[in-house]
């Protein structure tokens, strides 16, 4: 994910000096069944993403962001937090500190577009049938969706950019496979008890508790205060229970 690290907003720099290298990971094309296809890296390469990007923003915001200037309130709130992301991540791609995958990418656009509602928003997943819900998940996590950005930074990379007013944007897009950013430096998801920050510090199935060390997280019917403290993601605010994703 990509996050401000301060309590100031972060900025989002589109950094655009680097020459283009459109070779692959170590210059080695990938297969993933679908024929072969490279994982970029290079200004080109990021023009791509953004092509890339702009797609799925206005498959999450329900509208493209050619036609922002008849976006509502909400939609224009959604579009300029997810071009902000999306500027994120070219600016890695264009930097190697990432790399874009076209045809993933291509793939992703249309594996998610079943999923977008009359209103052009995605549908809430809870609308969605379970076998939509397991297929929507499933690109994501795993699917083709997983792979358009691949990071490039092995542990103990700097995955953190400041903007010189002491704002750091941290990002775990540019950490190679399943590494985190923390504390701005890739390194190893935490494990239950170890100190953290955030959540998203800590290893699957676990949660930044109150007092600061990697927890687990509580199953159904568990008392909680938050919802990241639940399995399901989701604590119910009049039983303080943790409680299943669509009820």
């Amino acid at each position: 994910m990509n996050r401000p690290v301060s309590l100031a907003l972060g900025v989002f720099i589109l950094f655009s000096a680097c020459m283009p290298d459109d070779s692959g990971p170590e210059g080695t094309p990938s297969d993933d069944g679908g024929g072969v296809v490279t994982c970029e890296t290079g200004l080109a390469a990021g023009n791509e993403f953004m092509v890339y990007w702009r797609g799925m923003t206005a498959l999450y915001c329900g509208i493209h962001p050619d036609e922002q200037e008849d976006a509502t309130a909400e939609q224009g709130l959604c579009l300029s937090i997810y071009l902000g992301a999306g500027l994120v991540n070219q600016a890695h791609v264009q930097q190697n500190a990432a790399c874009f995958d076209r045809g993933q990418g291509e793939d992703c656009l249309v594996a998610m577009s079943p999923f977008q509602g009359d209103d052009g928003f995605f549908r809430d997943d809870c609308d969605l049938s379970d076998q939509e819900r397991a297929q929507k998940q499933a690109l994501e996590t795993s699917g083709s969706c997983s792979r358009v950005i691949q990071g490039r930074l092995a542990a103990g990379g700097r995955c953190g950019t400041d903007d010189g007013q002491g704002n750091t944007t941290e990002s775990d897009t540019v950490c190679e496979g399943d590494l985190r950013c923390i504390e701005a430096v890739c390194a190893t998801p935490l494990s239950d008890g170890d100190l953290c920050a955030e959540s998203d510090d800590c290893r699957d199935g676990l949660y930044c508790g109150d007092s600061g060390f990697c927890a687990v997280r509580f199953s159904l019917g568990e008392f909680c205060d938050t919802d990241e403290q639940c399995e399901s993601g989701h604590c119910s605010l009049q039983s303080e229970v943790c409680v299943a994703q669509c009820q």
